[in-house]
């Protein structure tokens, strides 16, 4: 990667998340990093099967750079970092009071014994003198109570084992649909899975089963819902159904990398579960980041949508100034034609916010000083079933965010203001990430309604501010 296009990624994330520069150094160091799409997660550790591995009988089958392969049981292999495995291995030797953590030098050394190099070969790999590797190997044994270098490999083989079966365990869970996710759904929630085309397609169904049917579009990250919401359905009268998104909520990566097949994928899914309803022409609601999906939806079956709401609208990827009708088309342009960038991007944010010590001020530090979003991350944190449930839906949505700025890019004035049905933008006038004239001005290329703003409402679209926006929807609906 080029200096320019390293620039250009970091102005991306800064604009993103207002990163604070001591993050963007870990980011620039990851963008010189290969950032292979990656078939599932491991907390924000992007994780790739290998199937047809090398044979060895060493723990580890091959390490190159910042990448180790270890093997599995059925044969193939993982691909993952080896940040990966150092935190492993941290979070492993925590119960035992005889271990120590290892120096960065010392676990490199212990990587290289572990894929077979003599003590010969890491030392000149490395650069530093045998005696120094010598030295370090004693710090090994001691740190991790062996009694030397073959007992060693062994303790990180019977380690890497249980690694790779922890991880093939993720890799099951993460197409189980709902099931490790329901903990945190409200009592009264329907929920399900549906076989669209191959691909299983999750959705939530919240409200009275006889209720008018309304087609809700998520955000990024899955709402925090509760009895709340179910009863503000049940006021309304509405039977909400709630598609999930591609590569949300899972740790495995939805089939689709290229933003078209992504979408295509998401809107067949959009489909079939609006066929839940049995196919009655319905208005959709697009929250935050979907307005994408809702118009690529709406242009597929145009005579099943009565009408779009957009609900604060993420139109770009941040704070800006109105230049065109693609705000940061040139960083954006970047982030459509290199896929590991973007990867990198979202993985950086993804690793920020799964960190149990940055969490909570990684996830404050995107809505900035907006009070009505901090009052609402106050309940996200409030509770440790809360703050759970939003540590959840970061570490098993990583791919789906990566879609989601992609979402940003493809959301199209244009074609919106060629659809056919009414259109509605609603937006919070405290929303720190967006910026309200701009959105006025966009938002009359598409329909000759101004948005409709609300005093004391800020961008994260849940709870009270969402049922504020939510009872003025339905005001608008015909009887």
């Amino acid at each position: 990667m080029n200096e320019h296009d390293r620039h250009q990624a970091l102005s991306f994330v800064t604009s993103i998340g207002d990163e604070p520069h001591d993050g963007l150094a870990d980011l620039s160091a990851k963008l010189g990093q290969d950032a292979p799409l990656a078939d599932f997660w491991w907390r924000e550790h992007p994780v790739s099967i290998v199937a047809d591995p090398a044979i060895s009988h060493w723990p580890i089958i091959a390490l190159q750079g910042h990448r180790a392969t270890i093997p599995c049981t059925d044969g193939s292999a993982f691909a993952i970092s080896v940040t990966a495995i150092e935190d492993y291995l941290r979070d492993n030797s925590a119960s035992e009071p005889d271990q120590r953590p290892l120096s960065a030098s010392e676990f490199a050394l212990l990587l290289d014994l572990c894929s077979g190099l003599s003590l010969d070969e890491s030392a000149s790999g490395s650069g530093v003198a045998v005696a120094t590797r010598r030295k370090q190997l004693k710090s090994v044994f001691r740190k991790l109570g062996t009694g030397g270098q073959a007992e060693t490999i062994s303790l990180m083989g019977r380690l890497l084992s249980r690694f790779a079966a922890d991880l093939e365990g993720v890799m099951s869970a993460g197409v189980s649909g709902w099931e490790t996710y329901a903990r945190f759904l409200p009592t009264a929630a329907r929920f399900g899975t549906i076989l669209q085309g191959g691909n299983p397609v999750r959705y939530l169904d919240l409200g009275p089963v006889d209720g008018r049917p309304v087609i809700m579009l998520h955000s990024m990250l899955f709402p925090h819902l509760d009895a709340s919401d179910v009863a503000l359905f049940h006021e309304l009268g509405w039977r909400t159904l709630w598609p999930v998104r591609p590569g949300c909520l899972t740790t495995t990566r939805h089939a689709s990398q290229g933003w078209d097949a992504h979408c295509k994928q998401a809107v067949d899914g959009i489909r079939a579960v609006h066929d839940l309803a049995g196919g009655t022409a319905a208005p959709v609601i697009a929250l935050v980041s979907s307005a994408a999906y809702a118009v690529a939806y709406a242009e597929a079956e145009p005579d099943r949508v009565t009408r779009l709401d957009f609900l604060a609208t993420c139109f770009s990827a941040g704070r800006h100034r109105l230049s065109n009708l693609y705000p940061l088309d040139g960083v954006l342009r970047l982030l459509r034609q290199n896929g590991p960038l973007a990867v990198a991007a979202i993985q950086h944010l993804a690793s920020s916010l799964s960190k149990r010590d940055q969490f909570e001020a990684s996830a404050r530090r995107i809505f900035g000083d907006c009070a009505m979003d901090l009052a609402v991350l106050d309940q996200d944190f409030g509770t440790s079933e809360r703050a759970d449930r939003f540590r959840y839906a970061v570490q098993h949505s990583v791919d789906t965010m990566r879609m989601d700025y992609m979402s940003q890019i493809h959301f199209s004035w244009r074609r919106a203001a060629a659809l056919s049905m009414p259109l509605q933008f609603w937006h919070g006038s405290d929303d720190g990430v967006h910026n309200l004239a701009d959105l006025k001005a966009l938002s009359l290329t598409v329909t000759p309604e101004p948005p409709r703003v609300f005093s004391g409402v800020g961008h994260h679209a849940q709870g009270e501010p969402l049922h504020r926006m939510l009872r003025e929807v339905a005001k608008t609906y015909p009887n």
